[in-house]
């Protein structure tokens, strides 16, 4: 953790109003890094300090700005006061990612500086205080279920509803699902089928997953209108190479940065009022990644723990229960698990059991009604053919009308010697008589 900097930094005097002892080009700091990860870490925590330093809220170019901060050290700006309210501020963040800016700063200004020795003792003077993060993972995580997702579904735009479905029925891990194309989904294929290339995943090994029809679905409400919101974004300046570019000329199909993504996310889990965090790290303990834990436990549970954590692209799955599979297979293994996957489905069986019992309550009046209908042929001949004020059939005539829910017009017609029942519509049905001693009513 980070203690309180009361301390005083003195800038040496080697690099005040020396415009040569500074680099000029932000660019060329984050292209010294071979790794795409290790640019993304440090892209990240310098656009946090450039936030600090400006207070900026709304988005910026960080090319801009990191080159406009070069310029005003060189002339002599207190890039130590600068460094030393950052890192009070980032005070309250998890250890872990306050280590890690740190260690962006570091590298920053020692690349800043030409790696001069002598920035090495403002740099330990600054860094007292912040400890290496555990290794160990210690954040508390919350299982999301079905009810969860129904319950973000509901507060989500069209975007972030294809995301999350995507997210749940594909086992993606966020960072992969941001890289597809439109040619790396299949959606005339049952199920559709998505193509994780080795350059978008994790450990660079490919691999197939599917998605849900309520997925697809979502998925294509979204690429109707895709284009027109991208429109709205306007032209952007990459942050690597520094040329502008239309956002619409971006094919990714969910052409958004996952820092983005993340705060959608972080908004829609407020409004239903899941922004629970954990007491140790401060982290939210309802993170996008939870929908990838949730489509293991739902595959898991159906076709078993090989073929989840092989669609997931868990390493060491790949190379073996994956690889047993054929595609045809995995396709099959799927679908058995598509309604465990689907999210919707608890309101849909929640109607199948409604109109299933009211099919049930049908069926029975019908039967009750039918028993009714049987009169006791004797007890007709007995009466004669009006028979329509006999004390038994006033009797059948009133259990008939409790049943209905009321008085119904019916009448006993001859037709060739045979006694039928006409009833309100015109519909005829023959008597068919059973004798229940004094009471000759049913059967």
């Amino acid at each position: 953790m980070l203690n309180s900097y009361s301390h005083n930094c003195i800038i040496p005097w080697w690099f005040h109003n020396n415009a040569a002892s500074v680099k000029r080009d932000i660019s060329d700091f984050f292209n010294g890094y071979p790794k795409e990860t290790t640019r993304k870490t440090y892209h990240s925590g310098m656009r946090t300090f450039f936030r600090s330093v400006y207070g900026l809220r709304d988005a910026f170019d960080m090319i801009d700005y990191g080159n406009k901060y070069l310029r005003e050290i060189a002339e002599g700006r207190d890039w130590g006061a600068d460094v030393r309210r950052f890192l009070a501020e980032q005070s309250t963040a998890p250890p872990k990612t306050q280590f890690v800016r740190w260690s962006t700063l570091k590298s920053f200004f020692r690349w800043a500086f030409y790696d001069d020795p002598m920035i090495e003792g403002e740099l330990t003077t600054l860094g007292r205080g912040i400890r290496r993060a555990r290794r160990v993972a210690v954040s508390e995580k919350a299982p999301i279920d079905k009810s969860d997702i129904m319950r973000l579904l509901q507060v989500a735009d069209v975007r972030m509803r294809a995301l999350i479905l995507c997210l749940a029925s594909t086992g993606c891990r966020v960072g992969e699902l941001l890289q597809l194309r439109m040619n790396d989904v299949e959606l005339d294929k049952k199920p559709p089928v998505v193509h994780i290339r080795r350059e978008y995943a994790k450990n660079k090994q490919g691999r197939m997953t599917f998605l849900t029809e309520e997925a697809k679905s979502a998925l294509e409400a979204w690429l109707a209108v895709r284009d027109q919101y991208l429109k709205v974004k306007g032209v952007r300046k990459s942050p690597r190479s520094g040329e502008h570019y239309e956002v619409s000329d971006d094919d990714r199909i969910f052409p958004y940065s996952i820092t983005t993504i993340e705060e959608s996310w972080a908004r829609m889990v407020e409004k239903i009022g899941y922004d629970g965090r954990d007491r140790e790290t401060g982290r939210r303990v309802y993170r996008l990644h939870s929908l990838r834990s949730w489509f293991r436990k739902q595959v898991a549970s159906v076709v078993g723990v090989d073929i989840a954590e092989a669609l997931m692209g868990h390493e060491g799955y790949l190379t073996g229960a994956y690889r047993q599979y054929s595609k045809k297979e995995l396709a099959e293994a799927y679908l058995k698990a598509e309604d465990a996957l689907t999210v919707a489905i608890v309101d849909r069986s929640k109607e199948i059991r409604s109109l299933a019992e009211k099919n049930r309550e049908l069926e029975r009046r019908i039967r009750e009604l039918e028993a009714i209908l049987r009169y006791n042929r004797g007890d007709l001949e007995k009466y004669g053919a009006p028979a329509a004020s006999s004390p038994s059939v006033a009797r059948i005539m009133d259990r008939t009308d409790k049943v209905l829910g009321g008085p119904q017009r019916v009448e006993i017609v001859d037709i060739n010697g045979e006694h039928y029942i006409r009833d309100a519509y015109g519909r005829l049905r023959r008597f068919v008589y059973v004798s229940d001693g004094d009471d000759d009513l049913l059967e």
